[in-house]
């Protein structure tokens, strides 16, 4: 038995899911794919990549790797547009970048901190160096600046407040041992180790050169030594690009337990994963360790019940990582993005792009959308039809009658080849019609009250919420059933938002990434009769 909704219930509910959408990103589909250079430098990361392509391809991503042989090529070639991203550098030398050449780059996700162990030829411990050894370390100012946070994290060295960004020799204020420091060309220090005490390596390196950082290195490297994740590896975009869905996508499939996994079995403790947070009790426990060292609560708007089973395997996944995720639900679709702005909730995701740029235009809020969640299905039902086909000449379809709503509404005809659209950059609207063969009469009606007037037009054009609570199953019960294909943009993709000033925090994107997970697609196949659609 079909039943209709309380007008009160159905505009919280359009705010859910309705009132969602549109960046000017295309969606990825089956047969909208998206091509992505990304820039690199050595073969070391074309491993590590490999498996992350892959995964890519199976999201409509043809990400191709371009590896340079100068590092110092890559950041030019972002800014240029010769590729879409890159990934090689740690923040530190990227601060440096953007300082000194003043590239408008950003990181958009965490890779790797490489391990910057103490090797030696001559001893076994790093207890054992004497009076007046010396120790081999990089002559480039930000490696040495870390081999001297690794020094001091082995006792060898006290440090006092640096006066840059990265420590200097002059910041050395005890040096029991009276250690002779000898700035080498960090990639030489390995085959010079016969000639000096100890040498402090770059992971990469020390691999290269046939060392274990694990099982050869008298001081294992330890993310504890470093006060911020200035050594931490990241990928990097150009900043207009830096909330890029595509882009978003390819951080979230690098930031995995198969990449992690390339760490263990091919790098030998040379790789941490960077975008995780590693217990500082034990060194040698850090590549296997994925707990933060404090838990900590996210508050996320939402409006509607729905959301509850679709946050569910979230909240349990994070749980996991010590990330405590708090619904917080609102009665009224126009508050979730005020109480964001205001700070009393940490992100909101009840909205798409259209509706979001709507607010930001009209509110001024400060508010950016960081990850993409579901399409709410708009399809075409009958209660006289069993197929779009069928329609006659003349025939009646209610529509809805709100203009963002109504726009998609046109674009789901265009798809069922209804109507023919004029190719427009926003929203299409009634005028942009240029063919309507069958001369279909298009009733605008409230999107919410369609359902219910099924039986005195030949069709309705229903959002996935509304047809959901009337009773209907989308994929059985539609005569035409959505597709993300007749959406030129993302404008009715729902979202993740966060307030602009956070759109890079590494916390919020592993909220996201933990959203955009087979669980989730699970749940939305599960529970919701296909009225929502994954749109990562």
């Amino acid at each position: 038995m079909k039943r209709i909704l309380t007008i009160s219930m159905a505009l919280v509910l359009l705010a859910g899911i309705s009132a969602c959408a549109g960046n000017t990103e295309p969606a990825s589909t089956e047969n909208t794919r998206v091509a992505v250079k990304i820039g690199i430098t050595g073969e070391a990361e074309t491993v590590i990549w490999k498996p992350v392509i892959e995964k890519l391809a199976n999201e409509g991503i043809d990400a191709e790797i371009i590896n340079f042989a100068d590092y110092t090529l890559l950041n030019r070639a972002l800014v240029d547009g010769d590729i879409d991203l890159n990934a090689f550098q740690h923040y530190a030398y990227l601060n440096n970048q953007i300082a000194d050449e003043g590239f408008d780059i950003v990181s958009i996700g965490d890779t790797y901190i490489s391990a910057m162990s103490i090797y030696s030829d001559k001893i076994s411990d790093i207890g054992e160096l004497k009076n007046g050894d010396k120790i081999a370390i990089p002559n480039d100012t930000v490696n040495l600046g870390r081999a001297l946070s690794v020094g001091q994290g082995a006792g060898i060295i006290t440090l006092g407040e640096p006066k840059s960004e990265v420590f200097e020799l002059t910041d050395i204020v005890s040096n029991p041992l009276n250690i002779e420091f000898v700035q080498v060309d960090a990639s030489q220090i390995p085959s010079i180790l016969p000639d000096v005490a100890a040498g402090i390596i770059n992971g990469n390196y020390a691999l290269d050169f046939g060392l274990s950082p694990q099982n050869d290195a008298i001081f294992y490297d330890d993310v504890s030594f470093y006060p911020d994740n200035r050594y931490v590896n990241n990928i990097t975009a150009r900043a207009a690009d830096s909330n890029n869905p595509a882009y978003l996508k390819i951080v979230a499939a690098y930031q995995s337990e198969e990449t992690e996994q390339i760490y263990k079995d091919e790098f030998d403790g040379s790789y941490l994963p960077g975008w995780k947070s590693f217990s500082q009790d034990n060194p040698a426990e850090l590549a296997a360790s994925t707990e933060p060292v404090a838990r900590v609560t996210v508050k996320v708007g939402v409006v509607g019940e729905m959301y509850q089973d679709l946050w569910a395997p979230v909240i349990e996944s994070l749980a996991s990582e010590n990330i405590d995720v708090e619904l917080v639900s609102f009665a009224d679709y126009s508050l979730p993005n005020e109480a964001l702005n205001n700070g009393d909730i940490d992100l909101n995701g009840f909205q798409h792009y259209a509706f979001l740029n709507g607010e930001v235009e009209s509110k001024g809020y400060e508010i950016t959308p960081i990850g993409d969640t579901i399409l709410a299905a708009m399809c075409v039902y009958s209660d006289k039809l069993t197929d779009i086909i069928e329609l006659k000449d003349g025939d009646k379809l209610a529509i809805p009658n709100d203009a963002v709503n109504l726009g998609r509404a046109l674009s789901v005809l265009q798809g069922a080849g209804v109507l023919t659209l004029n190719d427009v950059e926003g929203s299409p609207e009634l005028t942009d019609i240029i063919g309507n063969p069958k001369n279909i009469e298009l009733v605008q009606v409230d999107a919410a009250q369609i359902p219910a007037l099924l039986p005195d037009v030949a069709a309705g054009v229903i959002n996935g919420n509304y047809a959901v609570d009337f009773g209907f199953k989308p994929s059985e019960d539609s005569i035409f059933y959505d597709d993300l294909d007749f959406y030129t943009d993302t404008r009715f993709v729902n979202i993740i938002a966060a307030r602009t000033a956070d759109k890079d925090s590494e916390l919020y994107l592993r909220v996201v990434a933990a959203f955009q997970s087979d669980a989730v697609k699970q749940v939305l196949k599960d529970k919701f009769e296909g009225a929502f659609l994954a749109a990562w």
